[in-house]
Order: structure tokens, then sequence, then C-alpha cells
């Protein structure tokens, strides 16, 4: 058997390509766009349209998250600042009170202190006059008494008896020289005595001097002694 026998027949001819084939690459299926129905293509921009607004949401409310987070912020600092400054004046107006409070309390002081002052001084010369006019009274009505008294009580106080000089009022010279002939003797080492009237003097008082001292019972400084008291009560009375 020949060759030629055993081969089939083929047939010859022409293939021709049009100007939007794709050729007769075995692999041109796989690298075709693929193509989406109307419906299709509608569902997938629904899809798409979905994501993109529930993308926006997300975005919107993170951002009104933020927004709402400041605004608490800024709420919670304005009320932290206000409070601070409530504080603050209510602290002023603490310390204006006080202030004008210990300045009213100084003011009622120095008026009381004053008051208190004038009031001892009016007492002090009510005690005063009031003394002065008991005082006259008693050494009018115990002239005699008053006077012995005071004698005794300088004779027993001086240092020295021997020759005394006794200083007294006018009035009183004569009294004073018969009251010391009766009494001498109650006196040891008063001998000698001398009765000077000196106008210095007023009724019922008398100085007693020796050589070695002096005792002086006149009215000024009885006067003086009891001065001394009325003083001490009026500032007792003043505080």
């Amino acid at each position: 058997m020949s060759l030629s026998s055993e081969t089939k027949s083929f047939k010859v001819g022409r293939i021709f390509i049009g100007l939007n084939s794709k050729g007769i690459d075995p692999l041109a299926p796989l690298n075709e766009t693929p193509r989406f129905a109307p419906d299709q293509e509608q569902e997938y921009m629904e899809r798409v349209r979905a994501k993109a607004q529930e993308a926006a949401r997300s975005v919107i409310a993170k951002a009104m998250d933020e927004a709402e987070a400041l605004k608490h912020k800024a709420q919670t600092q304005g009320y932290e600042e206000g409070l601070a400054q409530a504080a603050k004046a209510t602290d002023d107006h603490n310390q204006t009170l006080s202030r004008k409070l210990d300045d009213f309390v100084q003011a009622l002081q120095s008026e009381h202190t004053a008051r208190r002052a004038a009031y001892a001084k009016d007492t002090a010369l009510l005690l005063k006059a009031a003394l002065d006019k008991v005082l006259g009274v008693e050494l009018e009505s115990h002239k005699t008494d008053v006077l012995e008294h005071l004698l005794d009580e300088a004779l027993v106080r001086i240092d020295s008896r021997n020759h005394i000089t006794i200083s007294c009022s006018p009035e009183d010279q004569s009294f004073l020289e018969d009251l010391l002939a009766r009494t001498s003797q109650k006196y040891p080492g008063l001998e000698q005595w001398t009765v000077k009237p000196s106008q210095a003097l007023e009724q019922g008082g008398i100085k007693v001097e020796s050589g070695s001292g002096m005792v002086d019972n006149s009215l000024a400084s009885r006067y003086a002694l009891i001065e001394e008291i009325i003083q001490e009560v009026s500032m007792e009375d003043a505080t």
C-alpha cells in the first residue's frame, strides 16, 4: 500500500478575520470583559449605593458623637469655671462683709470707750461735788472731832515730837491751842509746840512739822487720796 493512499484528504481554503474579531487566539475567551444584564447592573448599583449611604451615615454619626463629646467637655469646663467663679465671688463677698463687720465693731468699741470715758468723768465730778458737800457738812457738824482725830494721827506719825510746829487755818488756831494744852500729856516727848495760822490751809486741816519730818493732814491731801479712789472707780466703770 502506498503512502498516498493512506493519507486523508484535507480541504484547503482561506479564513477571513473581521475588524472586531479577537483573532484565532485560543485564550481570547478568558480576556473578554464580562457583561451584565440590565437587571443585574441595576442590582449591583443599588448595592453600591447602599454601601455608600451606610458609609456616609457612619461618618456623620461619628462626627456627631465627636461634636457631642466636645460640647459636653465645653459644658463641663464651663460649669467648673462657673463654680470656681462663684466660689471666688462668694469668698470676696464674705471678706468684704468681714471687713465691714470688723470696722463696725471697732467703731462701736470706740464709741463705747468714748461714752464710758465721758460717763466716768461725769461720775468723778459728781462724786467730788457730793464729797465736798458731805465734808463741808461733817466739818461744820463735827469740827472738834475731826481736828482732834487729824491732830492725833499727825502726832503719832511724826518722827520727833520735840519742838513741833502745827500749821492750821486761822479759824482753828485758838481751838488747837486749847486742845494741845489739854492733851499734850498723851504724847511722850511733846514739850514745846507752836500753833501757826496759815491762809493756805482750809478750816479743818493741819500740817505738823518737826526738825526730822512733816505730816500733811490738810484737806487738800485728803482730797488727793479720795480723788485717786474716785479715779479708780471711774476707770472700772469705763472698762
